[in-house]
């Protein structure tokens, strides 16, 4: 062998180490990525867990809230209809109970106000991409859009006790003597009514006003269903995946 092949020899031998050692270096930092990105996926499933746990609790508060809600509207809606009633027969009504069913006409009013910190803090974090499931994330926009839808309606409901419920009352109606025994006991008088309450019953106004309370409390009793509907599909995507992991 000359001096030309052994030079050439120990070249390819040194080749075949460096190739060996690009290849080793190649492979550990591909081994680290994936140590990070594995690293870096467990700790998104473990936001995602804690995201989901704290949203079904979360949730099934607001729904608590929100039955409540549906329940004192439709008697708030129920005393309106009654009232209603009484318009046209006046003289068959009783004096005490229009008065007492006309005693909270000015706070007569319901609206849902959910507390959404941890979706909140999802949305404006931007983490909603961490579920997994495609269809809680569709649940949680459709629930966000239809209590939106809600929110509209229960702002107009809202002006309309403001500007029209409420000055009716203060110059009109004469309601102290028909408020409850503990409002009459905290305030330290008990004055005897000077009018006979049937006697709003006969003024177009008054009708009206009650009339558009009537329509306004059912319409935003009509938009709360799908909230709720929208609540209970959340919960259900939400059992479904904290029970399969």
């Amino acid at each position: 062998m000359t001096e030309n092949d052994d030079s050439h020899e120990r070249q390819g031998l040194d080749w075949r180490r460096l190739g060996a050692e690009a290849a080793a270096i190649l492979v550990s930092i591909l081994l680290a990525f994936a140590i990070d990105a594995a690293w870096g996926m467990h700790l998104d499933r473990r936001r995602e867990w804690s995201y989901l746990e704290r949203l079904r609790a979360e949730f099934l508060e607001n729904r608590e809230d929100l039955v409540q809600d549906r329940a004192d509207r439709e008697r708030i809606i129920g005393e309106f209809a009654y009232i209603l009633g009484a318009t046209a027969a006046r003289d068959e009504a009783s004096p005490r109970e229009i008065g007492t069913r006309l005693r909270n006409l000015g706070g007569n009013f319901r609206f849902y106000s959910p507390t959404h910190a941890v979706l909140n803090e999802i949305i404006a974090s931007g983490d909603l991409g961490l579920f997994r499931s495609g269809e809680l994330r569709e649940a949680l926009l459709r629930y966000d859009e239809e209590h939106e839808r809600l929110r509209g309606v229960e702002t107009a409901e809202q002006e309309i006790q403001r500007n029209v419920v409420v000055p009716y009352l203060a110059t009109h109606l004469e309601t102290l003597p028909w408020q409850s025994d503990d409002d009459l006991r905290l305030i330290g008088v008990r004055p005897a009514p000077t009018q006979d309450p049937r006697r709003w019953l006969s003024d177009p106004a008054f009708q009206n006003m009650i009339l558009l309370r009537w329509q306004r409390a059912r319409t935003v009793q009509s938009y709360s269903a799908p909230v709720l509907t929208q609540v209970d599909r959340v919960l259900a995507v939400l059992d479904s995946v904290l029970a399969n992991p």
